[in-house]
């Protein structure tokens, strides 16, 4: 995740083209971000097991954090796709 958002970040250098801000803020801080939300949500799931009680409770708090980190990173990559939209747009 980290090596493709670094790949954008040089290849929109060249592009000349304004960035969006969403675009902006992934590139500023794309190398603590992403480590943090990940290892968020391996705490979650650590405390998720000391906390839930209930088997359907744990199954849903599971499922939650499952989808999250699929959608993250196609999230990340369509927010470094914005620019190249916006060049296609025009």
């Amino acid at each position: 995740m980290l090596r493709v958002v670094a790949v954008f970040a040089a290849m929109l250098q060249g592009i000349g083209v304004e960035l969006p801000w969403l675009t902006r803020f992934l590139l500023a801080t794309y190398f603590w971000l992403l480590p943090l939300f990940f290892f968020a949500l391996v705490a979650f799931v650590i405390l998720k097991e000391f906390s839930a009680r209930e088997l359907r409770r744990k199954f849903v708090l599971t499922t939650t954090v499952f989808l999250r980190t699929f959608v993250t990173p196609g999230l990340a990559i369509l927010i470094v796709y914005l620019p190249l939209f916006v060049v296609a747009k025009n």
